[in-house]
């Protein structure tokens, strides 16, 4: 594997590494929100009974009221009664016997009970009265429990909401650090997958350099004896881009050149066709072995025209320009590798 490629590979594990890190922190930080939102959960569930306990003391409060009103009436009935038979009492006696010794003794008997009556009457009605506040008191507190209980349920619920949206959110952001592990993972066996096939073909079928049969020569070689295969703007350089497609950091392993479809394609140098057909995401492709262990890659042609083994030379046509493969447009993919490996094509052309 040449240098390139052992950095391209280097880079996807590398990505993928960062993916499954990231991947692990987002796992842990899930489980931290699960943890917080089952505490919520359970001091929900407090809330919920401190609110059961404030309407039991207040439905006991009721029923206390509700007893102290039934013995006020009560004390008041009696109180009446009294009243109307002391009246009755002081009022009604023979003539000419008031100031009896009898008569007196009587009062004095009467305004006892009178007098113990009222401070009966007084002691009751205290008695209510202190009932009464504490009811009211009761009352109050029970209200206040109440109306807390309710606004901290109310707040924990919100709180719970808040969770589950960042539960949601931890979600996404795990589907995501997964998605890009697959991806990772996928363009790293993609690469390595299309990488190998390219070098096991020109492994398998490397060829003796050539004599040149060449017989056009349509532009000035460079010293190592290798021309441009098309005369084209340069629309991407050989190294590491944002791939079109993928979106992704890779390496470009060639250069684009930007050309209409049908536009003649001329091999770069003298040698031997050593692959001519169809591979992955290349499309159309033709490979030239030029000896040394260099060999040469024209991708994406919309029609072959060479055929293995076939011997050509240095501006050959051997296929026109196209779509074919993994391409947003018309264009040649163009690379240089040596030993099976890529390296940038301006070191070869002039």
């Amino acid at each position: 594997m040449s240098a390139a490629a052992r950095q391209e590979r280097a880079r996807a594990v590398a990505n993928l590494n960062l993916a499954k890190a990231a991947d692990v922190e987002i796992a842990a930080s899930l489980k931290a929100i699960n943890e917080e939102a089952n505490l919520t959960v359970e001091k929900i569930e407090a809330a919920t009974r401190r609110i059961e306990l404030a309407e039991s003391i207040a439905e006991r409060s009721q029923e206390q009221l509700a007893k102290s009103g039934e013995k006020q009436r009560e004390i008041e009935a009696s109180l009446m009664v009294k009243a109307v038979e002391g009246f009755k009492t002081r009022t009604v006696g023979e003539p000419g016997a008031l100031f009896s010794e009898s008569t007196v003794n009587e009062a004095i008997r009467q305004n006892q009970l009178l007098d113990q009556a009222s401070s009966s009457t007084t002691e009751l009605l205290e008695e209510l009265r202190g009932l009464l506040e504490d009811r009211r008191l009761a009352n109050a507190e029970a209200e206040r429990a109440e109306t807390d209980a309710k606004l901290a349920e109310q707040e924990l619920q919100d709180e719970l909401a808040t969770l589950k949206e960042q539960q949601s959110l931890q979600l996404g952001l795990k589907a995501e650090a997964e998605r890009r592990i697959d991806q990772w993972a996928g363009e790293l066996t993609a690469y390595a997958k299309e990488d190998a096939a390219i070098q096991t073909l020109i492994g398998r079928n490397a060829a003796p350099a050539p004599v040149s049969t060449a017989v056009n020569n349509p532009t000035t070689p460079s010293a190592l004896g290798f021309q441009w295969p098309i005369q084209a703007r340069v629309t991407s350089e050989y190294g590491y881009r944002i791939h079109p497609i993928y979106r992704s950091r890779r390496l470009h392993a060639g250069m684009d050149l930007g050309a209409g479809r049908g536009t003649p394609i001329a091999a770069a140098s003298d040698g031997v066709v050593i692959f001519a057909g169809t591979q992955g995401g290349y499309g159309r492709t033709v490979i030239v072995d030029h000896g040394g262990g260099v060999t040469t890659l024209y991708a994406h042609m919309s029609e072959i025209g060479s055929s293995n083994g076939q011997t050509v030379g240095r501006g050959d046509i051997v296929g026109l320009v196209g779509a074919t493969g993994t391409a947003t447009g018309n264009h040649l993919h163009f690379e240089v590798r040596v030993n099976g490996g890529p390296v940038n094509p301006r070191n070869y052309l002039p």
